[in-house]
């Protein structure tokens, strides 16, 4: 990886917090996609499928939760979940949008420690200065910290291919190990990543 814009030198990534949520949900809204008007901008620069209200991104706070903060102002998340968090989620029913990929989520071999990467959003003037990369890299931190090396990601395929993802999955080392089809209908790559 390259040398990060200078500005972003300013910046820290941290755990998110409680008063975060706000400007969280702002990026969040800012990128979701609407399937029955397809923005050739958003689905350019990355998107999000589900937005969640503020509320719900509180009930997910958890030490794999992170942002990308400046100026006290947040730039950028990357809403994570240890395998236990996730189970947590699961027992409450607070993740039944997305039946298929929590499915296969669930059936993975028991003990397995893992880390389930939901939503990763970066703010309109912050996009393409390498924010989600550092982001990935504090991430990458926290599971080695936490003896933690298999990572899972779910990128939608179909009914639009999300390519922005698929390329910087991808240039972290991420592998496709299935795809899942949501009771939406909404198809979803698996991704995988190892860290050594």
């Amino acid at each position: 990886m390259g040398r990060l814009n200078k500005n972003l030198d300013l910046g820290i990534v941290r755990k998110a917090n409680a008063k975060d949520v706000a400007q969280i949900t702002k990026i969040a809204n800012s990128v979701k996609i609407d399937f029955k008007n397809l923005d050739k901008e958003i689905i350019n620069r990355g998107f999000l499928v589900y937005v969640l209200n503020e509320e719900y991104y509180k009930e997910r706070l958890n030490d794999y939760f992170l942002v990308y903060e400046e100026n006290n102002k947040i730039n950028g998340f990357l809403m994570c979940y240890s395998r236990i968090f996730l189970k947590s989620l699961i027992t409450s029913g607070a993740l039944n949008h997305k039946d298929a990929e929590i499915d296969f989520l669930s059936n993975r071999r028991t003990g397995e420690k893992f880390v389930f990467g939901d939503q990763i959003g970066v703010g309109k003037d912050f996009r393409g200065k390498s924010v989600g990369k550092k982001i990935m890299n504090k991430l990458f931190d926290e599971m080695n910290k936490n003896s933690t090396k298999d990572i899972y990601v779910t990128i939608l395929l179909k009914p639009v291919e999300h390519k922005i993802s698929l390329s910087f999955c991808e240039s972290l080392g991420f592998k496709h190990i299935s795809n899942v089809i949501n009771k939406d209908g909404l198809i979803w790559g698996v991704y995988h990543l190892k860290l050594e």
